[in-house]
């Protein structure tokens, strides 16, 4: 049985991405969370932490990982049970994409912070890129575009998001004069969330051949700010029709082309330990997502 002291340490280190980070957190010294590490490494027998800038966990230490954090999340589970008052809210780890948050996501919480059940700790990526902390333990689920299952984790299908591609009128009448084809979009500034967003690239490869590389663009990682730079006219981008359709309406925002959608299927990956608040959680977002996105076909 592995050491639970020593299991915090790298858990502490694994979110930190630093030993000294790691330490502060703890109210520890650097060399006391480092010979915890060191230690349960040596009953491992392997290296349970890639020791650069940042630090991340291995394949073995995201194992390890996965294995506290539902250890944790069943103690938790049963500390609140059995506690006369409740025992208080739980802290969840959750990773999330940008965009759910920004739309659908909040009313889906809103039961559960209202009761104080629970504190979040949501991690913010891209819809392609949350499977990733569910994989190394960081998290006790994620939101993601993939279908995978994640070993030792349920998945359930929550609906899919469209997303349309927009632009403020002003930006269309400079850019799209002549009308939208592959010479004015070579040269039309895109809004991108961030490296790892290829909405807009599927939309110009899929519709124009046009490669990555025969554009310009501009990385915008706030789902807020990525909207506000498409209505102040610096470029176009695909946005969840959820945030355009107000605009739309207002004519502040126009479809750039009336078939420019996309729609992206969203999953729910989640450890298969079912404590109450689990499953309180997996209900709540379920729910909403039925109401607020679309059917996967």
């Amino acid at each position: 049985m592995f050491d639970l002291r020593q299991l915090q340490a790298l858990a502490a280190v694994a979110q930190a991405e630093s030993f000294e980070r790691a330490a502060r957190s703890l109210h520890l010294t650097q060399s006391a969370v480092s010979q915890r590490v060191r230690l349960l490494e040596t009953q491992a027998g392997q290296p349970l932490l890639i020791r650069g800038k940042p630090v991340r966990p291995t394949a073995a230490g995201a194992a390890l990982l996965r294995y506290y954090r539902q250890m944790e999340g069943i103690q938790n589970a049963a500390r609140r049970e059995l506690s006369t008052d409740g025992g208080g809210p739980l802290r969840l780890a959750v990773a999330v994409n940008a965009d759910s948050l920004a739309t659908w996501l909040p009313e889906a919480l809103d039961e559960l912070m209202r009761d104080d059940a629970l504190w979040l700790d949501l991690h913010v990526d891209d819809q392609d890129e949350t499977h990733n902390f569910l994989r190394t333990g960081a998290v006790i689920g994620c939101i993601s575009a993939l279908d995978q299952r994640v070993q030792s984790c349920d998945r359930v299908a929550l609906g899919a998001m469209r997303y349309a591609a927009v632009a403020a009128p002003e930006f269309v009448a400079h850019h799209f004069a002549t009308g939208l084809n592959a010479a004015a979009l070579r040269h039309a500034p895109v809004l991108e969330y961030n490296s790892k967003d290829s909405m807009q690239e599927q939309f110009l490869a899929s519709r124009f051949g046009i490669a990555r590389g025969e554009y310009d663009y501009h990385q915008i990682p706030s789902s807020e700010g990525f909207q506000d730079m498409i209505l102040r006219g610096h470029g176009w981008g695909m946005l969840p029709m959820a945030q355009a359709e107000p605009y739309i309406a207002q004519r502040r925002l126009q479809l750039i082309a009336a078939d420019a959608g996309l729609r992206i299927p969203l999953y729910w990956h989640v450890w298969n330990i079912a404590t109450p608040l689990i499953r309180r959680l997996t209900d709540a977002l379920r729910t909403t997502a039925a109401q607020r996105l679309e059917t996967i076909e």
